[in-house]
């Protein structure tokens, strides 16, 4: 955590990882599981001292990790799939809650744009439904995907994780879009985007 925002780093699979450089002030280090039971290491770093990185560094009010804006249309059912995917960790910055599934990020995209006749259909057992649904949400995903990589240094391997850490750290995705959940004209042209996920 620094300066009161969490920073979540994608996990150490397959040689990959990141990296958060402090170059000054005050950090709070952890899992999240650390994090949760508040026994964060704190790492202080004075004004200039010992710097061995590269001179220069943003500061963390404008690093964007990569320097290059990442948007996604709200009017768009990408955006929502982002949205559903993102959601919990919006609410809860510590982002301990685990990542829905793609069936469950299209559940909570019908339900939270108000397209009862699809969610209905599937509560009722039509499974055809719930596939055509969840394989258009697993496109979103993809493209996602290939928009953050767009931006990320070649090479760098894109999870689901990954990919919702991105989203937001590059603010995508703010607490403020959740806003939209209660805009009935946006949810309005949502249902018809949706009405033939």
């Amino acid at each position: 955590m620094v300066r009161g925002q969490v920073t979540t780093l994608p996990p150490l699979d397959e040689g990959g990882g990141g990296v958060l450089v402090v170059s000054d002030g005050e950090a709070l280090v952890g899992s999240p599981f650390m994090h949760g039971r508040g026994h964060m290491v704190r790492v202080s770093v004075a004004a200039g001292a010992g710097r061995t990185g590269p001179a220069g560094l943003p500061e963390v009010a404008e690093d964007t990790e990569t320097g290059s804006e990442l948007e996604v249309d709200p009017r768009t059912k990408e955006f929502v799939t982002a949205l559903m995917l993102c959601r919990g960790w919006l609410l809860n910055p510590s982002r301990t809650e685990a990542l829905p599934t793609s069936e469950a990020v299209a559940r909570m995209a019908l339900a939270a744009t108000h397209t009862w006749d699809q969610l209905t259909l599937i509560e009722r057992g039509r499974t055809d439904v719930l596939v055509r649904v969840t394989r258009r949400v697993e496109e979103h995903l993809r493209h996602l995907k290939s928009k953050v990589r767009a931006v990320l240094p070649p090479g760098t391997r894109v999870t689901r994780e990954s990919l919702a850490h991105h989203l937001v750290t590059l603010q995508a995705l703010t607490p403020a879009h959740l806003d939209l959940l209660e805009d009935e004209d946006w949810l309005d042209a949502q249902a018809e985007l949706w009405w033939d996920a």
